[in-house]
């Protein structure tokens, strides 16, 4: 029988050396279609580095001294592509693109850091040229920032732009025939969720070069929809994701004539996440028949079969909850990174069935010892945010099969926030959650008006409120679950990285007497500093987020800033940060800690050197979730 023992202190066996030492974060996935194998790129804490991995192998495909990332929108995304064994990747810090084949590895790109190139696509027919999304810092101002798509001519190296005069591109995709490219792009003040275009462009070739002519808007001439990752059905059809009803949907075109939604009706589910990160999918096409494709509903992934002629949908019973980067292998296979609630992410080889698919993890993210039934089974729960519109929440309960609360108490509630804003929290599982819920703490992620998951009217909830809604939301949610005796009032910790960092200077400002303390990642403190400082791809986030620039709006700047309101923050505050972050730098937090240290009231600063926005070093993880932990114990249980 379970013993019964006070929430918050049940003994557990996740610790923060086993989040820190033995796991790592599997981040994309790419096929080599010519040879049927699978690559994937990790992010290894314990080495500091990204790795491309070759998923059936198990062997890294390149060498110790890479690091397989891109900085392109300061965000990057997927590092590499493969084709008939011949591996291209972007490399940090030279930011190069290196082409390896067995144990020989070498640049392709000049020597030139300021450039950057992301979104890889092989031309079809002419395996020496590759088309991609080219970033050029050689003036770093964010204005001065030049985004095009480029062709890379491998056995040269010399890259040729190709488009350009838009702020920013994405996803430049072939056709079969290599006869017509599609693409993406937008505009400032516009993020690529709010208005971004599809285009399709003839592929001239001149000589030994290309070039492109008689560009083609297919979709998003409004300034308010927004169209996704293009993929070509044949050498005449393309699909995409489109959000014209106020979700993102799959639709095709015919090249000729028109666009249309393959499903019948707006369905209420998301089919493509916001572009953050270049070269994701949440698709495969399997056949020019058949696409299989991952959607949220309700916070949670599903997979389902399309028929793209008739519209007809059979969904796949599926134990993966968060799914992520959908590739085809053939007409019957995908592979995709996916997370059960129970079980960490993993390399995932779904073989279709008439029945529905069986599901095989060829790579796993960690393969620690753990009981499975520590783990909490994540429930959505629908509140009411302040003017009685919808709310969501993800539920975490306490959950060790060893323990039980006594009967008359509520556990303590940690209410994790997270970043974006225009974002979400994946449901699967990880053991930062792992870590509290075992010990008896509940765990709630609060879905605000702004996040992502629910519809585009959900998201645009934010637009000019961001710093008063996101706050007023996870206060509200507390209290709902207060109210009902699910958690433990007086008991309520907050934490968040980022924008989410921000969420927690805000609601310990906004609401003081909610939670008994917070901790905020690398948060803003100074929204007309941020403004100021950020990278070009978010330079114009902000103003939408809060209703103008700093100079028509001043004192919305200084009212949402929390380093000119930090005198109202009596809660302990605990401040994690790098010290080479260039979204938020490290200066922000230095500034609020000292205005809340000089007003007598507890804050404790961590500054980690060399880390950026988002701590990647081992030991750096370990120590920051370990001084967390310790933190909210000598506040919540100062006598254990």
């Amino acid at each position: 029988m379970p013993e019964t023992r006070p929430y918050g202190t049940w003994p557990s066996p996740v610790t923060v050396d086993t989040i820190s030492q033995q796991v790592v974060a599997l981040e994309s996935i790419v096929v080599d279609h010519v040879t049927g194998s699978i690559l994937h790129s990790e992010r290894r804490p314990v080495e500091g580095r990204t790795v491309i991995v070759n998923s059936s192998e198990g062997s890294d495909a390149i060498g110790k001294s890479f690091n397989a990332r891109n900085l392109v929108n300061g965000y990057g995304g997927v590092p590499m592509i493969s084709n008939d064994d011949v591996l291209i990747f972007s490399n940090i810090p030279d930011n190069r693109l290196y082409r390896s084949k067995g144990s020989s590895c070498s640049p392709i790109t000049p020597d030139r850091k300021e450039w950057r190139f992301a979104d890889l696509c092989m031309h079809p027919k002419d395996k020496s040229v590759l088309a991609c999304v080219f970033e050029d810092q050689t003036d770093p101002r964010p204005q001065a920032v030049s985004n095009a798509l480029a062709l890379v001519y491998i056995d040269t190296g010399k890259v040729s732009v190709i488009s350009k005069g838009w702020d920013f591109y994405a996803s430049p995709v072939f056709s079969p025939d290599g006869s017509k490219l599609a693409f993406l792009r937008w505009n400032h003040p516009n993020m690529p969720w709010q208005s971004c275009q599809l285009v399709v462009a003839d592929v001239i070739k001149e000589d030994n070069s290309y070039a492109l002519a008689h560009e083609t808007i297919i979709v998003g001439e409004s300034e308010r929809t927004s169209a996704q990752q293009p993929q070509w059905l044949s050498e005449t059809t393309l699909l995409f994701t489109y959000d014209e009803g106020g979700w993102s949907q799959l639709w095709k075109h015919d090249i000729g004539g028109n666009s249309s939604p393959i499903l019948h009706g707006v369905v209420e589910e998301e089919f493509a996440e916001p572009l953050w990160k270049l070269g994701e999918s949440s698709y495969a096409i399997l056949d020019e028949s058949h696409v299989l494709c991952k959607s949220v509903r309700g916070g949670f992934s599903l997979l389902s079969l399309i028929d793209i002629a008739t519209g007809r949908r059979t969904e796949i019973k599926s134990p993966y909850i968060s799914i992520n980067s959908v590739r085809q292998i053939d007409s019957q296979t995908v592979a995709f990174i996916g997370s059960k609630f129970n079980e960490g992410s993993a390399v995932v080889k779904l073989s279709l069935t008439p029945s529905g698919g069986i599901f095989r993890d060829i790579v796993k993210s960690s393969e620690l010892p753990l009981d499975p039934k520590l783990a909490p089974k994540p429930q959505m729960l629908q509140l009411k945010d302040i003017k009685g519109r919808p709310l969501f929440v993800l539920y975490h309960p306490p959950t060790n099969p060893k323990y039980v609360g006594p009967a008359d108490e509520r556990p303590p509630c940690l209410v994790s926030v997270h970043g974006g804003p225009t974002s979400r929290t994946e449901p699967g599982f990880t053991l930062d959650r792992l870590l509290y819920t075992s010990r008896g703490w509940a765990w709630i992620d609060v879905f605000y008006g702004g996040s992502t998951g629910f519809g585009r009217s959900y998201i645009e909830r934010l637009d000019s409120n961001w710093g008063v809604l996101d706050p007023d939301d996870c206060a509200a949610a507390v209290k709902q679950l207060a109210d009902t005796g699910v958690v433990d009032k007086h008991r309520v910790v907050i934490r968040g990285y980022s924008a989410g960092g921000y969420n927690v200077l805000q609601s310990l400002i906004a609401h003081p007497k909610v939670y008994a303390c917070g901790t905020a990642f690398y948060g803003i403190a100074n929204m007309k500093r941020l403004h100021e400082t950020t990278h070009k791809f978010q330079s114009q986030y902000i103003p939408g987020l809060l209703g103008g620039t700093p100079e028509e709006i001043p004192e919305v700047y200084e009212a949402r800033s929390p380093l000119f309101n930090a005198d109202k923050i009596v809660a302990p505050l605990l401040l994690l940060h790098g010290s080479a972050d260039l979204q938020v730098p490290v200066e922000q937090t230095r500034s609020i800690a000292k205005v809340i240290r000089e007003n007598g009231n507890r804050v404790e600063l961590e500054i980690y050197e060399g880390e950026g926005h988002g701590f990647r070093l081992a030991k750096n993880i370990k120590a920051s979730l370990e001084k967390e932990l310790k933190f909210y114990h000598s506040i919540l249980f100062p006598d254990t």
